[in-house]
């Protein structure tokens, strides 16, 4: 029992740290752009204030510089931990570089500019930079403030009015950070109330696979599933008079499940170990992913005379953390699904779910690539699948 509970919390921290994730990517997008979009005005603006060429090509040479890293980050789909490190240098990067330009290159009237590093610091989903961004903020401006008065329009100006200027920015950078923080907070709370969600779903779809296992008295008969799809690529690559590709991954997801590991690793020395973890998900064990997804497959009702809310039903055909392979699998387990009958539908043929898809509005939530493939190849796959399907029914 105590188990069950560390891995359900397991669970949720992971589906969090993936909510946070996405949230931080795509704000990193957002603000790498406005850094691209900033250093192409600052590059003008040296040009017009006649800034020797050579600091001019050190100061594009760090911007591309961090904007490279940034796309590396962004594209590479680097760890949470990291992005996060990689953001937090990057708002620190732009209030150091306006304030190398306000105090080194004599160019005050460039104090406007911080309000551009404070949006772009703004924009980053995290305490952390949020933290970072008002602090650098209020700081860099009281010293432009007490270093360049004059920046203000102030004639004469005295210690006093400075230290109520300077007060006024402390404090409404205050209510901001105060304002911003709270905001972030309400955004964790909506993580971790989907994490929760995510894991009543889990919970109820175990204890529904305990209960198969329960009344046909044991797990499925994992030889003849493995049998079957073996048929099937051997149908597939030979309608298509190609090697069987697949013949060697089939072998590898068998291994997943009685092979640990390090052993996996020694046996498929010509495979990164980054795949097999990908194959994991494609395994029958009841814990992986194919599993869960072929039954959220089957409780989809067969609608025809309305059209589904594609921005609420089933956003897994696209999850933002599945590679295309999984996808694929996904597509492919949801096609074959509607191939075969349920208790309240005949199956359809291919031209059929074509239809029902596109009356649905599942096909926006399915990757365009994928399907443009699946219309392209469509007689193919349906002619692969009426064969495949006269062999052994297995119940997943």
């Amino acid at each position: 029992m105590v188990n069950m509970e560390i891995s359900a919390k397991t669970r949720m921290q992971k589906e969090i740290e993936k909510q946070q994730y996405r949230a931080l990517r795509s704000s990193s997008i957002i603000a790498t752009t406005m850094l691209g979009l900033y250093g192409v005005f600052i590059l003008v603006l040296l040009i017009i204030e006649r800034i020797p060429p050579t600091e001019i090509g050190i100061y594009v040479v760090i911007f591309i510089g961090v904007l490279a890293s940034n796309a590396l980050a962004i594209f590479n789909r680097w760890s949470l931990k990291t992005l996060i490190l990689l953001s937090a240098l990057n708002v620190g990067f732009i209030y150091t570089f306006i304030t190398y330009l306000i105090f080194n290159q004599s160019l005050p009237g460039i104090l406007a500019n911080l309000f551009v590093a404070f949006t772009i610091g703004f924009i980053y989903l995290d305490t952390r930079i949020v933290s970072i961004n008002h602090f650098l903020m209020t700081l860099t401006s009281s010293l432009v403030i007490w270093i360049f008065p004059e920046t203000l329009a102030l004639v004469d100006p005295m210690n006093s009015q400075l230290l109520v200027i300077n007060l006024s920015i402390v404090l409404i950078m205050g209510f901001l950070f105060v304002s911003a923080v709270f905001n972030n907070r309400a955004k964790n709370f909506n993580y971790i109330k989907l994490a929760k969600s995510k894991e009543n779903e889990y919970r109820i779809m175990d204890s529904l696979f305990e209960l198969q296992n329960e009344m046909m008295n044991g797990p499925i008969d994992r030889d003849v599933f493995y049998h079957d799809i073996e048929l099937f690529f051997e149908s597939f690559t030979s309608k298509l008079e190609m090697e069987n590709i697949f013949a060697k991954r089939l072998e590898l997801i068998k291994d997943i499940e009685r092979l640990t590991d390090k052993q996996l690793v020694k046996k498929y020395k010509d495979i990164p170990f980054e795949i097999i973890s990908e194959l994991k998900n494609l395994s029958l064990n009841s814990k992986q992913k194919i599993r869960y997804l072929a039954y959220r497959i089957s409780q989809i009702s067969d609608h025809n005379n309305r059209s589904l809310n594609s921005q609420n039903a089933f956003n897994s055909f696209r999850h933002y953390d599945d590679s295309d392979t999984v996808k694929i699998m996904i597509f492919s387990a949801f096609y074959i699904y509607f191939r075969h009958q349920d208790v309240d539908r005949e199956k359809m043929d291919t031209e059929a779910f074509i239809t029902w898809l596109k009356k649905s509005g599942l096909d926006d939530l399915v990757e365009p690539k994928i399907l443009s493939s699946f219309y392209a190849y469509k007689d193919v796959i349906q002619t692969i699948v009426d064969e495949a399907m006269s062999g052994v029914e297995v119940a997943l």
